[in-house]
């Protein structure tokens, strides 16, 4: 599960833009590194051998954690929430890459890019992504949830990574000059661009510190891979209870967290930083909008190059796809999972439409075409309750979870506090304060670490405070 998610391309599509422009490749390839260690090291094991030494699921220990009520109310919305925010990331990645890879293989007409906004002229997008967004949130509250999961892990592990690959293999082929990813680039043919991919190289303006805002490509990257970490250390950690020993533990944090996020993110990384290079920084006006993965790749001069370019890239865009719409049938589970805990009387088939139905307007309405917010938002639900589980696990987790009361003071004012420290880093995003300058203040750079670490010190505060969460004796 942690691999599959790890190399959804959902998780690096916008790392690329946000990290690079700032400081280069070298700054935001650090800043991956350090995230994926973090994410593997101390979000993905830590929780993972809580589960491993209680035997406990985080679901039940959260309720020591928060109290019945709290368990049953806040961290089941917020759960719900982040699952359908994930929900409308994959809708959006199924889409917009089965659309490229049908334009790349000659089956569709170029489509211009999705504006963030409204866009009414496109019959087509509405009933595509109504119609997954519905059938994903279906499928993930049926029985076919298990068979499904069965075969999409198989499917998973192997053709993303081969896919991303392949993108890989076909830049470096045209930047080193063994090949050209557009026809007719390196002769001007046909009144192209006359830009030569082969023999160039990267510019000094790039590989260098890009002036005082270059530590933003590293900070950035840090948190953004963070941010990750933590939403799939969640799904990890009930595994531990699986694994006998704390080594088994570690190797499958390190390799399915660590080693699948960094490889992800590189390659991604590298992929756009060879390609613009050979096109020009300068030429860069909004890097939000322009030099996120998807759009670097499938932009209209690649798809145009036609031949067994245009083949691969088109079969590597719907394997990615395809790799979405398996994410969206978890973040659906996961959504539909945690909503049905608040009122468990209402039958799944209910929360499954609202949560397709939801999903299609957000995804309509372009918010998953910003994948930075919704892994901040989601993150800023998700972290500050790690946090408090940590927190929680240090002080005792109690052999039988029932002996918990209905509500723990410390660990919800934690959770609240995280999730506003969590929410004003989120909206000076959003307000445009960290669009490539770093005007905002240092903890909305780093808003996940920032809400994880609030909450964290939130409950120490709280319990010093006599709001005691160790376990009623």
């Amino acid at each position: 599960m942690t691999i599959v998610a790890l190399l959804w391309v959902g998780v690096y599509d916008d790392v690329t833009a946000r990290t690079l422009p700032p400081g280069g490749p070298l700054w935001a390839a650090a800043g991956v590194s350090l995230g994926a260690l973090l994410a593997s090291w101390v979000f993905a094991v830590g929780p993972a051998a809580t589960c491993q030494r209680s035997g406990l699921s985080t679901f039940d220990q959260l309720g020591c954690a928060l109290g019945v009520w709290g368990r049953d109310r806040v961290a089941s919305w917020a759960l719900g929430i982040a699952g359908l925010l994930l929900l409308v990331l994959a809708v959006h990645f199924a889409v917009e890459l089965s659309f490229a890879g049908l334009n790349a293989l000659g089956g569709l007409d170029p489509i211009a890019p999705q504006r963030f906004g409204w866009v009414s002229s496109d019959p087509v997008r509405w009933i595509t992504t109504t119609t997954w967004a519905v059938v994903l949130a279906l499928v993930g509250c049926s029985t076919l949830f298990t068979r499904m999961v069965l075969m999409l892990v198989k499917f998973g592990t192997v053709l993303p990574p081969l896919a991303l690959g392949t993108i890989f293999l076909i830049t470096l082929a045209d930047w080193s000059g063994i090949g050209t990813l557009v026809e007719g680039l390196e002769q001007g043919a046909g009144g192209g661009p006359e830009v030569a991919l082969g023999g160039s190289r990267l510019d000094e303006a790039v590989l260098a510190s890009r002036g005082p805002d270059a530590w933003l490509g590293l900070a950035i990257g840090l948190d953004a891979v963070a941010a990750v970490g933590l939403v799939v250390a969640w799904f990890l950690a009930d595994w531990g209870a699986t694994l006998k020993t704390r080594g088994e533990l570690k190797l499958t944090a390190a390799v399915g967290v660590g080693v699948a996020v960094a490889t992800a993110c590189l390659l991604a990384l590298a992929v756009v930083a060879l390609r613009q290079s050979a096109e020009g920084w300068g030429m860069v006006e909004n890097p939000l909008e322009t030099l996120t993965f998807h759009r670097v790749v499938w932009n209209e001069r690649a798809v145009a190059a036609g031949g067994w370019r245009g083949i691969a890239l088109g079969v590597a865009a719907v394997i990615l796809a395809c790799a979405s719409l398996a994410h969206g049938v978890f973040a659906a589970h996961w959504g539909n999972l945690g909503l049905r805990r608040v009122t468990p009387a209402a039958p799944p088939i209910r929360w499954a439409w609202a949560i397709g139905g939801v999903a299609a307007i957000l995804t309509l309405i372009g918010l998953g075409d910003r994948p930075a917010w919704l892994w901040l938002a989601v993150a800023g639900l998700v972290g500050p309750l790690a946090a408090v589980l940590a927190v929680q696990a240090r002080r005792g987790i109690p052999e039988d979870p029932t002996l918990v009361p209905r509500w723990r003071a410390a660990g919800l004012i934690a959770w609240v506090l995280g999730v506003l420290v969590a929410g004003i880093g989120l909206a000076v995003r959003v307000s445009g304060g960290l669009e490539g300058r770093g005007e905002a203040v240092p903890f909305a750079i780093l808003s996940t670490l920032s809400a994880t670490v609030a909450a964290a010190a939130g409950h120490l505060a709280a319990s010093r405070l006599g709001r005691s969460t160790h376990p009623s004796r």
